[in-house]
């Protein structure tokens, strides 16, 4: 049975012993309860500096005023759940305590119809607590806003719930977080990315079809939508449906029914609806190709998980994280310099990218990653970062400097216009915005046989 370490800090011997008494109540039924006490500042200060507690109650003026708001701003780390009990009621006495970061305040004196509440508010919260604490062993992030995203799913009781990230941050985690969480048959959880369909193929995978129903379709066959009854379905990259399959969509969230292509009987359906674009959804309606409608029933709750590159913390935490725990059991470790390295690089695939990094790494057996072992990231980053510097013209400016490198390549430009717009230099001119001046300039007009000015 777990043990609920709970301290009273409390300078009213009648008032400590009321509250005793009612908090052994109130809470023996969720664990053994072991109580400590302070009734001055400076004992709830060496107790707080050497424990954490589970729930703590503070008055706010013991020896000094207002030394339980001194008490809670210098402690907070050390108690899970504080809760202020005054006989202050005033709004600034409320507002400064909430401010501090309290879970709960009420006014004294304690009853046990106070306590109860308060119980019941301590008690979700331990379960809210613990539920984050099996999600973030999946979904691996210490990033504080991360996690109110992911907070978000804990209270949640939408059927409808969009993920909004880049490629590889791990949306299919957090869809398969929420299926685990609120599902009715956790045995069934059906994923589809959009991206992979169109057409026909797209309403008879999502909703099925009758045999016959159009060319190809020998027999019957039952959708997403209605294997997920009961569960989940989970619509990866919906940016990349159609119009028509979006108002499909938008129907069968709306009325929970839908009838197969070539059918006329209507299904209905309960489950869990999980959306994830890499997208903004948002933008998408505003050009026509997103159905606004849609987008507004999809925000029955968002989640919006930031790219890696944006949570510095986190690429550390998720490296020691994903080798600690490598499929192969096999440690390496990476040094401090070349971890500076992977800090300042953009993991533009995100955690994906992270793992197939450490793979690479276990593969080659590596000891200790040394910044010389990171030069292929570099290069990538250099790549991705500078698009039109390609691996010639890199050595060409290195070979001849920047001047006549930009020289060389305005002639190649120029030529190029010249031989695209049919050989017309006017023409070449217009598509290179450039006066006659700068265009001969860089123009080998030695062209044997060409009519450099003619106009076609």
């Amino acid at each position: 049975m777990k043990t609920l370490d709970v301290l009273i800090i409390e300078d009213n011997k009648l008032e400590a012993k009321a509250l005793k008494s009612f908090i052994e109540q109130a809470l023996s039924k969720r664990g053994r309860v072991l109580l400590s006490f302070a009734a001055t500042e400076s004992e709830a200060e060496q107790m707080l500096a050497t424990k954490k507690y589970d729930l703590a109650l503070i008055d706010i003026d013991l020896d000094k005023r207002k030394s339980g708001f001194r008490l809670l701003e210098k402690f907070r780390s050390q108690i899970r759940f504080p809760v202020i009990a005054s006989s202050h009621e005033s709004e600034a006495y409320v507002q400064e305590a909430y401010s501090l970061n309290c879970e709960h305040y009420f006014k004294k004196p304690s009853s046990m119809e106070k306590i109860q509440t308060l119980a019941k508010e301590f008690f979700y919260y331990l379960d809210e607590s613990k539920t984050m604490e099996d999600i973030t062993s999946k979904f691996i992030t210490q990033d504080l806003e991360v996690k109110s995203q992911l907070l978000k799913i804990v209270k949640s009781k939408n059927i409808v719930t969009h993920i909004q990230g880049p490629t590889g941050v791990g949306k299919q985690v957090i869809a398969e977080l929420i299926h685990d969480l609120h599902a009715e048959n956790k045995s069934k959880f059906y994923e589809i990315n959009c991206a992979t369909i169109n057409g026909n193929l797209a309403e008879s995978t999502l909703f099925g079809h009758k045999k016959g129903s159009y060319t190809g379709a020998s027999f019957d066959k039952q959708g997403l939508f209605e294997l997920a009854n009961g569960g989940t379905i989970f619509l990866d990259e919906i940016e990349k449906t159609s119009l028509e399959i979006q108002a499909k969509l938008l129907k069968v969230i709306e009325t929970k029914k839908f009838k197969p292509l070539g059918s006329d009987k209507v299904i209905t359906v309960e489950l869990q609806i999980v959306s994830a674009s890499s997208e903004n959804l948002e933008k998408l309606v505003r050009k026509g190709l997103f159905l606004e409608d849609l987008w507004q029933r999809l925000q029955g709750e968002v989640v919006e998980i930031s790219p890696l590159n944006h949570r510095k913390s986190d690429i550390e935490y998720q490296l020691k994280h994903f080798i600690k725990n490598h499929p192969s059991g096999r440690l390496f470790l990476i040094s401090d310099e070349a971890l500076e390295i992977l800090k300042d690089y953009d993991w533009s695939g995100n955690t994906r990218e992270l793992i197939k990094f450490i793979d690479r790494f276990q593969r080659k057996g590596a000891r200790i990653v040394e910044p010389k072992h990171l030069d292929f990231l570099q290069k990538k980053q250099l790549k991705s970062k500078y698009l039109l510097l390609n691996d010639e013209i890199v050595k060409m400016v290195s070979e001849k400097g920047m001047t006549e490198t930009l020289d060389l390549l305005a002639k190649e430009i120029v030529d190029f216009s010249y031989i695209s717009t049919g050989k017309s230099v006017r023409k070449a001119m217009r598509k290179l915005d450039v006066c006659s001046r700068k265009f001969y300039k860089y123009f080998n007009n030695n062209k044997e046989g060409e009519d450099v000015y003619a106009s076609h």
